[in-house]
């Protein structure tokens, strides 16, 4: 069982103090929120809002009122079984106010009560004067102007009519009075207001909407219209980069496939660069799968043995081998806070004769990186300047043959200022050409 007791002296009417406690809106400036009507027997909900020593929302019920003295509560809540009572005693010069509460605070107790005498001192000892000020203030503007009784003066300016008891008592005058001891142009005092003499009793809200600003205070409500704009916004963002997520072709491990000049097959051994001879034998027959060579000379002969000789041997001068061609073609996306750029490189042969050994470069922004890249290469990043070489397996290109490769690379930007893209290429020191 813990106990907690905190009094506080304060500068006003019994009252006013009374309003500050069982008003829910003012009490909700002051204190907490708490939607239950200063009556016998009612319920309703508290939202402490954070405040320390508090683990969340709980239950209220008031077990008696005596209006403008005290209050008895019930709390009931998670880690909280407590009897609260607020009492009011008249001093000399104001009010003095007690709270008192007893019971249950869960397994860090000690620790609970601590947090909550600090608590009340504050709201006790610095809000609630403030507020109570504050209705202070408000009392006195609403008070209505008293009116002022003039005599009037006499015929010819002569001595003022007497002023009789009789006229000071007229019915519809709230202000007449039978004291004749009053003299004319002396305001009276007004009598206090009934309305704060009386037990406050808020109607509960009506409809849809009352029931809905009764289960959920402004606090609350405040904190799920922020959550939900949070969550709007993540799944904005996550939309649009999903949308403008780069697109890949599929590549398969290895080379590209490659356009030959033959439908059905892939990369085609180029023609043999030595020429074919020619033989003859004793009937004049030609070996099967051997042909002559262009630029052979002379006619078949026979030996003294019959056995076929060669005619000839021909002398070819091997040609001059063409060099590799390339060219790229980028795809790019960007999204709210980077870019991403495919680029597609496709190495051509345009020779008879295969050709071994290539290098590509490629000139991107200098703060991209590197995400990926084919199978079928190796790539080497230095500033702004890209090297990619063929992999021991595809170095040679076939005469006619091509191989295709890709990079992607990344980089930073905000709302697409700042993206780039692939401002040059080479292969073996000539320009690529654009697809």
């Amino acid at each position: 069982m813990s106990e907690i007791s905190v009094d506080v002296d304060l500068q006003h009417p019994a009252r006013r103090v009374w309003r500050a406690l069982t008003d829910p809106r003012l009490l909700a400036e002051w204190f907490m929120d708490i939607d239950v009507e200063p009556r016998r027997g009612a319920a309703g909900r508290a939202y402490p809002g954070g405040l320390a020593g508090f683990g969340g929302p709980f239950d209220v019920e008031v077990a008696d009122i005596r209006p403008e003295r005290a209050i008895y509560l019930r709390w009931r809540g998670d880690q909280m079984h407590a009897e609260v009572r607020w009492e009011l005693d008249e001093i000399p010069g104001g009010t003095r106010l007690r709270l008192v509460q007893t019971g249950f605070l869960g397994l860090e107790g000690e620790r609970r009560r601590q947090e909550l005498r600090v608590a009340y001192q504050e709201k006790l000892a610095e809000l609630l004067p403030s507020t109570l000020d504050r209705i202070a203030e408000r009392e006195d503007a609403a008070m209505p102007r008293q009116p002022v009784l003039v005599a009037e003066r006499g015929p010819a300016g002569g001595p003022a009519a007497p002023v009789h008891a009789s006229d000071l008592q007229d019915p519809s005058d709230p202000w007449a009075t039978g004291d004749p001891s009053v003299s004319a142009g002396v305001a009276l005092p007004q009598p206090p207001a009934a309305e704060d003499s009386q037990e406050i009793t808020t109607p509960p809200p009506h409809g849809l909407a009352g029931r809905f600003a009764t289960a959920f205070p402004l606090q609350e409500r405040v904190r799920a219209t922020a959550l939900a704009v949070t969550v709007a916004l993540v799944v904005v963002t996550v939309g649009w980069l999903w949308l403008t997520r780069p697109i890949q072709p599929d590549s398969s491990a290895g080379t590209y496939p490659v356009a030959t000049q033959q439908p059905g097959f892939g990369q085609l051994p180029a023609p043999s660069a030595q020429p074919s001879v020619q033989v003859s034998g004793g009937q004049g027959g030609v070996v099967p799968g051997v042909s002559g060579s262009p630029g052979a000379s002379g006619g078949p002969s026979a030996g003294a043995s019959g056995q076929p000789q060669p005619e000839g041997t021909p002398t070819g001068v091997p040609a001059v081998e063409p060099k590799l061609t390339a060219e790229y073609s980028t795809q790019s996306s960007t999204g709210l806070l980077g870019y991403s750029v495919a680029v597609t490189v496709t190495v051509h042969n345009p020779g008879t004769t295969s050709h071994t050994g290539w290098t590509v470069i490629l000139t991107v922004p200098d703060g991209a990186k590197i995400d990926s890249s084919s199978s079928s290469v190796q790539v080497a990043k230095d500033g702004a300047k890209v090297t990619v070489t063929p992999t021991d397996a595809n170095k040679t290109v076939n005469g006619g043959g091509d191989i295709a490769f890709v990079v992607t690379f990344s980089g930073g930007s905000l709302l697409g200022i700042g993206s780039g893209g692939v401002t040059g290429c080479t292969i073996d020191g000539a320009d690529c050409g654009r697809a």
